[in-house]
């Protein structure tokens, strides 16, 4: 395990005004992980910043700009003195420092200054290049304090939903701003997370005025980690930051700052998200290289989301070039999905941007509330986001434990077998991310010495070229639970696989909130092709899948055993005698929308294979629980 970092703190308060202007305290402290005692040292003389001079060095070389920054920090001999003998202190122990500003808010103007630049006089690289000296900036003392007990969350329960803002018109504005590229924002957005699942939420021209800040909140709602939000920023005279939104009609609508902190904060704590990501849009610059387009003026907006309760904020200081965003966000996800640790992760990719000699490695900053600086905690080995896997076992995506809504509320149309709707407390679980793959059913096949199915339609005992990635359609009940027991045994791990009974399956499609179908509330043409709330494929419209879940030996008319409220009763038994029907979920390509919903329960005879165009497939469940048992 690493060792946990020195803290070294800086902070600073508005004390007054002169003819020369703002005049500022500065407390200094300093404590050893493990230790009982801290070191606090207060500046004698006020400090004064020379933004002029700041500001000159600005517009050449940001080294300078560092140098000068730090020279005016450090400026009190005491001050400089004792904050290199914490430096040394900490290397003596062989320890990383974490640098923690903290900003009253009577010194928010101080948020614009470069602090990420900070470089020691005759120093070859700045302060904060790597893991061993970390960096994050905070509002103030006591709403860090407040922040330390703040929930966190494993890792592996963690999504991103991304927000691209694109309003019709943006050209006809004064000064005009260029289109936003959604397709290519989105990539950047999906580059950058990585292996994290994330949904969209984007600007539609069939549907306008999608992303505003009601769409926003409605839905962090449904219960996102990160919020990773992209639109046009502007920085008035009047100080307050403002995003372009959309309007109802799809026009631009340039909304303050304060307006998305107060959207935010009026969600409860549970639906916040951890960490917010602010991007402006892009477009071609002067050299060719694609960059964000604000200034900075987003950055303006991360002491407020802040305040407002958000854990920690990323904003850009400045219009970063895609190809520094292209080596930033994946370093620091990819950090970040290790240990939760943002102070690590933001040190780490700043490293990486510094070491490719990104000339603006640092204008991504980081706003914080945590004492601790975790945002959720490292989840079990099971929750990564991939596992190591032979190539004939299926991918899998963690579902976490918890509580979702099953079933369905009565209404027309509604069969009484999926009534009422409940909720139902399930442990953690690996799904399948798809449904078994032609490819991989002809392993088990070949492994077993069993013929090919008829019902397979392959070519022989092997499925057709094109086909080895498709979904395995024409299986029995009883070959996916035999493909299941035989996985279990050829996996060379200890997994444990099975088919999910219909409760799993329900909840890795809609996710704990109930979506009526696997992408969201409201029926799309192309929404079959969507991933379901957690990133499982092929939930609707792809093929009808298996679960071990009973059913009763009636076609139309489920046993009164098997009805809701759904419990862990034995309703699932691997064992029932063959009359007895089981229970498929999913639906095939021709289904209608009400066969597409996620909570559709419908069954067949275990040695049935299905009928053209509408035959039986599976996917597999990996049992956590039942692994740990053993």
């Amino acid at each position: 395990m690493p060792p946990s970092p020195a803290d070294l703190e800086f902070q600073l308060y508005h004390q007054g005004a002169d003819e020369e202007g703002p005049v500022y305290g500065l407390r200094l402290s300093f404590q050893l992980p493990g230790s009982g005692e801290r070191e606090v040292f207060s500046a004698p003389t006020p400090l004064r910043f020379d933004e002029d001079a700041l500001r000159a060095r600005k517009l050449g070389d940001y080294s300078r700009y560092g140098e000068e920054l730090a020279r005016q920090l450090l400026a009190d001999g005491d001050v400089r003195s004792r904050f290199t003998a914490h430096l040394k202190v900490a290397a003596s122990h062989a320890l990383p420092v974490h640098i923690r500003l903290f900003l009253d808010p009577n010194a928010l103007r101080l948020h614009g200054l470069l602090w990420e630049t900070l470089r020691l006089a005759g120093a070859a690289t700045p302060l904060f290049n790597g893991e061993n000296i970390r960096f994050s900036r905070y509002l103030s003392k006591d709403e860090a304090a407040a922040a330390a007990s703040m929930k966190a969350k494993s890792a592996g329960d963690v999504r991103g939903l991304v927000a691209v803002a694109a309003p019709n018109g943006l050209e006809r504005l004064r000064p005009p701003l260029a289109p936003v590229d959604v397709l290519k924002e989105l990539q950047t957005a999906h580059d950058g997370l990585g292996d994290i699942p994330a949904d969209d939420l984007v600007s539609d021209a069939a549907a306008t005025g999608r992303v505003n800040l009601t769409a926003i909140a409605a839905r962090l709602r449904a219960g996102y980690d990160i919020l990773y939000l992209v639109a046009h920023g502007w920085l008035p005279a009047d100080g307050e930051p403002r995003l372009c939104l959309e309007k109802a009609d799809g026009a631009p609508d340039w909304v303050q700052g304060s307006e998305l902190a107060t959207t935010i904060m009026n969600l409860s704590p549970d639906h916040r998200p951890q960490l917010v990501v602010l991007v402006s849009c892009q477009s071609a610059g002067a050299d060719g290289e694609w960059l964000t387009t604000d200034e900075g003026a987003l950055a303006g907006l991360g002491p407020r989301l802040a305040a407002a309760g958000v854990p920690a904020v990323i904003a850009m200081q400045g219009n970063l070039k895609m190809a520094t965003a292209a080596t930033f966000l994946p370093a620091f996800f990819a950090e970040l999905r290790r240990d939760g640790q943002v102070e690590r992760a933001m040190a780490v990719a700043r490293n990486e941007a510094l070491d490719k000699e990104r000339p603006d490695w640092w204008m991504p900053a980081l706003f914080t509330r945590l004492v601790d600086g975790r945002v959720w905690t490292p989840g079990p080995a099971e929750a990564a986001a991939t596992l190591p896997r032979q190539d004939f076992e299926p991918e899998t995506i963690y579902i976490p434990a918890g509580p979702f809504l099953m079933g369905s509320p009565p209404g027309e149309g509604i069969p009484d077998e999926e009534t009422e709707q409940h909720r139902v407390d399930l442990p953690a679980f690996r799904m399948g991310k798809r449904p078994v793959t032609n490819c991989e059913f002809h392993e088990f096949l070949r492994q077993e010495k069993r013929q090919a199915p008829p019902a397979l339609c392959w070519e022989g005992e092997n499925p057709p070229k094109d086909q080895e990635d498709a979904p395995a359609t024409g299986i029995t009940w009883e070959d996916a639970r035999d493909y299941c027991a035989w996985l279990s045994q050829a996996n060379g791990r200890g997994r444990v696989y099975d088919l999910p009974h219909e409760a799993e399956w329900e909840k890795a499609a809609r996710g704990p909130n109930g979506r009526i179908y696997p992408w969201g509330d409201v029926w799309e043409a192309d929404g079959p092709g969507q991933p379901g709330f957690y990133g499982c494929l092929g939930m609707a419209g792809g093929v009808r899948e298996w679960t071990r879940s009973l059913w009763g030996p009636r076609r139309k008319q489920i046993d009164p055993a098997y009805r809701y409220p759904w419990r862990d009763d034995g309703r699932h038994n691997l064992e029932a005698l063959p009359v007895v029907r089981r229970i498929y979920r999913g639906s095939a390509g021709d289904e209608n929308e009400m066969d597409m919903r996620c909570a559709r329960r419908r069954s067949s005879a275990p040695d049935q294979a299905g009928d053209p165009g509408r035959r039986f497939g599976f996917r597999v469940v990996m049992r956590l629980a039942q692994k740990e048992a053993d």
